[in-house]
């Protein structure tokens, strides 16, 4: 029966990921994220190629939660994708020609500059013995400079497939790439975070996934190699104590310890849960939904989930403010058990089609604002597939709002010069 649920799971996974394909959709990265978090550990136990931690009851019903997870999903984004008329609607920014100029890259460098300020400045960056100092906790118990940061860092993700789609001043196109680089490296060895590294470099190839043919399409393969390559460099410094305990220790051992594993263990926290048929403190209130509703209003937000996931996990306390995201799953059964599975499947699937239904109303000249849009929620999509449902939808729509203003500003300042 869960080898059948396995395949099923499968079934549903890819038959999702080829619906958002063929919709030239940017969220077809959630699927594929999916396919590594979820389907590949599923058929490892199913087929006893790993042994069980748990009964294989636990990841029988684990595995029909997720299957009747991503059946609502698929309905549900079939219903508003046909409500809002937004079928095929990023087919135009794909197809059109390129029409990027020479504000539009300035724009882009200097909302990545600004980014970069605020790393530094709320990092208090200023040697390089304070950056090689600078370990991973310090970044993620910043200051709200540092978080300004990263939402700059979402806004402007987008700039490598607006550089590379740049036809113009050459010097111009090289000085951003020398930035972007830049910015990769200053996540990499300095942030020590995987995802501002995956946010730059998603874009273009989910980009490339809808426009390369033939022999063009190694591109994108060549550009996963890549990214799969970056991700465990970066998961590998980021073990370390800082950057001068990473260069000072074996650099292949670190490499060889940070590949093993990966995305595919935080789905054994799912399992833990459905174990223990969520019986822990906080688990089935809903804590993710009720924040993401009042996110504006901080005293009506309840606890950060993520803290009490891992504090069931794990044992911490969730005042010292440790994280863990056991996938979309995992989040969905531990917030509201298996309703969890209609409640967050509804949600985000009205959530992205209203992000794309945006872009459907947007009258004025706008290819710029699909590409930032574009850019945000193909690096979203993978925050969602790994169960940081309250991160993803706070770093895509403040995003997307402020790049919004910051478009509309610039174009009244264009038309009164």
């Amino acid at each position: 029966m869960l080898i059948i649920s396995a395949l099923f799971l499968a079934f549903l996974t890819i038959s999702g990921g080829m619906f958002e394909f063929k919709n030239k959709s940017p969220f077809v990265v959630f699927f594929l994220a999916l396919m590594l978090m979820s389907v590949i550990p599923t058929f490892l136990i199913a087929f006893n190629i790993i042994d069980p931690l748990y009964k294989k009851s636990v990841y029988l019903e684990a595995t029909l939660f997720s299957c009747l997870y991503l059946l609502s999903f698929i309905f549900f984004r079939f219903l508003f994708i046909n409500l809002f008329s937004i079928k095929n609607v990023w087919i135009n920014f794909i197809k059109e020609d390129n029409k990027i100029i020479k504000s539009d890259i300035i724009l882009f460098f200097i909302l990545m500059l600004v980014c970069i300020f605020c790393f530094f400045k709320g990092l208090n960056i200023t040697s390089i013995k304070a950056a090689f100092s600078l370990n991973w906790w310090d970044l993620v118990h910043g200051n709200s400079v540092v978080l300004l940061g990263t939402y700059f860092s979402y806004i402007s993700c987008g700039f490598l497939l607006l550089n590379y789609l740049y036809k113009g001043n050459v010097y111009l196109k090289n000085t951003a790439y020398s930035l972007i680089l830049f910015f990769l490296l200053f996540s990499i060895f300095i942030l020590k975070t995987r995802s501002y590294v995956l946010m730059i470099l998603i874009p273009i190839f989910v980009y490339f996934l809808y426009t390369k043919k033939g022999m063009e399409l190694l591109k994108p393969l060549i550009f996963l190699f890549f990214m799969s390559f970056l991700f465990v460099l970066a998961r590998a410094v980021r073990h370390s104590f800082d950057l001068n305990e990473f260069l000072a220790g074996d650099i292949n051992e670190s490499l060889s310890n940070a590949s093993e594993g990966a995305e595919t263990t935080f789905i054994n926290a799912f399992y833990y849960f459905v174990s223990k048929n969520n019986d822990f403190f906080g688990f089935g209130q809903n804590f993710t939904l009720k924040r993401i509703i009042f996110f504006w209003f901080v005293d009506m937000k309840p606890t950060e989930f993520s803290y009490l996931m891992h504090s069931a996990y794990y044992g911490s306390s969730p005042s010292e403010g440790l994280s863990m995201h056991p996938t979309i799953y995992g989040d969905a059964y531990g917030n509201a058990w298996w309703f969890g599975a209609f409640i967050y499947s509804i949600f985000l699937s009205l959530y992205i089609s209203v992000l794309e239904f945006l872009i459907r109303i947007i009258n004025f000249k706008k290819f710029i604002f699909s590409l930032a849009v574009f850019s945000i929620i193909s690096a979203s999509a993978l925050i969602f597939a790994r169960g940081a449902v309250y991160n993803a939808f706070m770093f895509s729509f403040i995003p997307i709002f402020f790049f919004f203003v910051i478009f509309m500003v610039r174009n009244m300042l264009k038309k009164k010069v």
